[in-house]
């Protein structure tokens, strides 16, 4: 679909998607918070949680994963916290 409000809304997973997208398009993509895994599987296999805007900065690796965010429950907060 070119526009969101052409993409299909006719299941849970399609209409998720649809609001992921939303969501994703509404905000300020630089201050979006993302997990950047890289050189996984090796020893120097590093989870860095970052924003997008700070990509930039950080050193090293092969990027093997970007994982762009949910909303996150506390106990996933207090996770995450541990790769900042």
């Amino acid at each position: 679909a070119d526009a969101i409000e052409e993409m299909p809304q006719e299941t849970a997973l399609q209409s998720m998607r649809v609001e992921a997208c939303e969501a994703l398009l509404s905000g300020d993509l630089d201050s979006m918070d993302v997990v950047l895994c890289s050189d996984m599987g090796t020893d120097d296999e590093s989870l860095v949680v970052t924003t997008v805007g700070q990509l930039e900065g950080q050193t090293g690796g092969r990027l093997n994963s970007l994982v762009f965010q949910s909303k996150t429950s506390e106990v996933e907060e207090k996770a995450l916290l541990r790769w900042r």
